[in-house]
């Protein structure tokens, strides 16, 4: 089973325009970790179908974050949620990593570089994802100027049995999507 795939930079999901989704007035959308790994991501890993929401697919490595905030400014104005192909496309100690943007020249514009350790998401006692947080830096490794952009990336290793309880996917890969949030800190550097 194939999931759908949508790598336009300009492509929104279908529920992602404000129009479509008649939200009452005031709605804000800011769902816990929990909320986007189970609600979002797992269905979308599964091909089911989403509850309204802000995402966007897109091959999010291929771009930088101002160009992502540009294009879809009418998904958000302090966070942008997509769900992109799982491909490591950043920096680790130790490990080479793709740029990211790169212009006509063949210049880079910058890369993620992750800080801190993954975080667990847990639905009660059962792993239910993996949370992991990205920098921005502009500019080529290991030389580049940090940015205020952020990224939390969610993924999921596994989809727990209860979730698949009766499904069969035989050709189902759980790491086929993962769920990005890009925001900008509002700390100085």
């Amino acid at each position: 089973m194939e999931p759908n795939h949508q790598p336009s930079l300009s492509t929104p999901t279908a529920a992602a325009s404000a129009a479509s989704l008649n939200l009452p007035l005031g709605y804000r959308f800011c769902p816990t970790d929990k909320e986007l790994i189970l609600e979002y991501l797992h269905k979308k890993l599964l091909n089911e179908e989403l509850p309204p929401n802000r995402f966007v697919d897109v091959e999010l490595y291929e771009h930088t974050p101002e160009q992502l905030s540009a294009s879809h400014a009418m998904i958000g104005k302090k966070e942008w949620y997509f769900f992109t192909s799982k491909k490591r496309n950043y920096l680790k100690t130790n490990t080479p990593n793709p740029a990211v943007g790169s212009g006509d020249s063949g210049s880079t514009n910058g890369y993620w570089k992750e800080i801190g350790v993954d975080k667990i998401i847990r639905d009660r006692s059962t792993t239910i994802g993996i949370k992991k947080i990205l920098m921005f830096y502009e500019g080529e490794p290991p030389n580049g100027r940090k940015t205020r952009w952020m990224m939390d990336e969610y993924r999921v290793d596994d989809v727990p049995k209860s979730i698949t309880a009766g499904v069969n996917y035989p050709d189902m890969r759980f790491d086929a999507w993962v769920l990005c949030k890009i925001y900008r800190n509002r700390t100085k550097l």
